[in-house]
């Protein structure tokens, strides 16, 4: 009988201490669970974004496919559906696709807002077109609030990332001080950079800075060269404003009268310095 209330004691003195480690064993396990939890709820969330990802970019090469006629027949209205489930998963390249196609009514009528939400959809994604195409419409206010200013932040996310008529639209925002401080400077800056891309807007641009000094030291031999690059470019790309071709043209004759024939024949030197460097940056 002793031995047995003994022993009773004994486990009752014991109870406080199981209990605190039944305790301890619970505190510690909690965490442990909930990170197990948290891993499989990451998992599976990346698991949803791949397939996302995988169905948005099937459905965006499904769309292709069927605007360009590629091993289908060519259906604007069945591309228009692909590249909106792609969009709708957040395809930047479809949402892009979108705003050219509520642009252009290819598909669907024209809507210049759907254009310009869909620019910016694709914009917000580092879409350089789109970021090149949303600046157009702030600057000219189709589908959205005219705003020079948000335009030009719009070309210069899009000119960082090497689109020429982006580069040059900031350099014509630069040089007319237009939602931006103006900078002749600058503007050449800008003008330059389109023109060793090949743009030749820019170039004409460049060598009538370079003939009247704006922006950037007058030189009337690098001025020829430019627009001689220029219209050269001009007449290649069959340019629909024949207005400008024939400006260029006469810009750069004029100009050529006043040069002496060393300065001619240094000017034609430097412009096949250019053209080699602007051939060596297409490639």
């Amino acid at each position: 009988m002793i031995a047995y209330l003994t022993s009773v004691k004994h486990h009752r003195c014991l109870a406080p201490l199981l209990a605190a480690v039944v305790l301890a064993f619970h505190a510690g396990a909690a965490p442990a669970i909930s990170k197990a939890k948290e891993k499989e709820k990451a998992k599976t969330a990346a698991q949803q974004t791949a397939a996302a990802s995988a169905e948005a970019a099937a459905q965006y090469e499904k769309g292709r496919r069927y605007k360009t006629g590629d091993g289908v027949t060519k259906d604007a209205g069945e591309a228009l559906k692909c590249f909106r489930r792609a969009a709708d998963l957040g395809h930047a390249e479809a949402q892009f696709s979108l705003g050219v196609i509520y642009e252009t009514g290819q598909g669907t009528g024209k809507d210049p807002v759907e254009s310009a939400a869909w620019y910016r959809k694709a914009a917000e994604q580092g879409q350089p077109d789109a970021q090149f195409k949303f600046g157009l419409c702030l600057e000219s206010g189709e589908g959205v609030g005219k705003d020079a200013g948000e335009a030009a932040k719009w070309y210069r996310k899009a000119a960082d990332q090497g689109v020429a008529m982006a580069q040059h639209n900031l350099g014509s925002l630069y040089s007319a001080g237009d939602g931006v401080a103006k900078d002749e400077a600058e503007a050449v800056r800008w003008f330059r950079k389109a023109g060793e891309l090949g743009f030749s807007r820019s170039q004409r641009n460049l060598g009538i800075c370079y003939a009247r000094g704006i922006g950037v030291a007058k030189d009337e031999v690098e001025a020829f060269a430019w627009l001689n690059l220029a219209v050269t470019r001009l007449e290649q790309e069959g340019a629909s404003a024949e207005d400008v071709v024939d400006a260029t043209r006469r810009a750069r004759d004029e100009l050529g009268e006043e040069l002496t024939p060393e300065q001619v024949v240094q000017s034609h030197t430097r412009a096949k310095e250019l053209r080699a460097k602007i051939d060596a940056k297409a490639k």
